[in-house]
């Protein structure tokens, strides 16, 4: 196991998913008291991974027409092999998506 170790902020990850109001109300138990792996701490972290994942694919789903636009002007076969790659790419996004939705969903019923 890896002990956790303080640092500073230039050298840690911010996820700003959520309202300061929120974040704050929500995470208290996780960000203002030492951990101890309470089942509701261990939950938290959880859910906000998992809330962030779901955030990160958002994004990408939104580049998906820049990402369709990216064969301009090519070869027929390099529209052809990034159009297929944009495909599988958009279809592996969306069922990512429904995943973590279906396990923030079951987290929070």
């Amino acid at each position: 196991m890896i002990p956790p170790e303080l640092v500073g902020l230039n050298f840690a990850s911010t996820f700003t998913g959520f309202c300061s109001n929120h974040d704050g109300q929500l995470f208290s138990p996780v960000e203002n008291k030492i951990f101890v792996t309470q089942q509701e701490q261990c939950f938290l972290l959880g859910y906000r991974a998992i809330a962030r994942e779901l955030y990160t694919k958002n994004g990408q789903e939104s580049l998906g027409e820049l990402r369709r636009d990216a064969d301009n002007g090519k070869p027929i076969e390099q529209q052809v092999e990034i159009q297929t790659f944009n495909a599988m790419h958009d279809i592996g996004i969306s069922a990512g998506m429904q995943a973590l939705q279906h396990h923030k969903n079951f987290g929070t019923t």
